[in-house]
């Protein structure tokens, strides 16, 4: 009797922890979606810029710089979410990104293969603040 408890105990485990990677995969499925979309909002904002500058220039066009402001912290606002979106993949992947050269390392890798930088060491939590890596989970997948 107990062989087949130590089976349904090593089958449980099992689904238990494919459930999970699934749950990891969708995940990094919807945060690669989202970053593509964020990505792709950027580059818009970005031929929004060059088509008001031809404007200006070629056909004499006043543009306020209001308007380029606006565009300016828009596009600083799709970068900030690109480097959240890339980070939080990363690390769902069990990867770091060199903050040199914004290489994928494994968690193994000390130094950066394509600039050779050092990887930047795990910092725990300040104190005063609790947040977990299912706290992180939750949070992106409200996004």
């Amino acid at each position: 009797m107990e062989l087949w408890d130590d089976i349904s105990k090593k089958i449980s485990e099992a689904a238990d922890y494919t459930v999970k990677e699934t749950e990891k995969l969708t995940l990094i499925a919807k945060l690669k979606y989202k970053l593509s979309s964020v990505k792709n909002k950027k580059d818009l904002l970005y031929q929004s810029v060059g088509k008001l500058k031809y404007e200006e220039i070629v056909l004499g066009k006043e543009t306020s710089e209001e308007l380029y402001d606006g565009f300016f912290s828009q596009i600083t606002e799709a970068s900030d979410e690109i480097a959240e979106l890339e980070n939080t993949i990363a690390r769902l992947s069990n990867r770091k990104i060199c903050e040199a050269c914004g290489y994928k390392l494994t968690k193994e890798m000390a130094f950066c293969p394509k600039c050779g930088a050092k990887r930047p060491d795990e910092q725990p939590p300040k104190t005063g603040e609790t947040q977990t890596e299912d706290a992180d989970e939750n949070d992106t997948n409200g996004q």
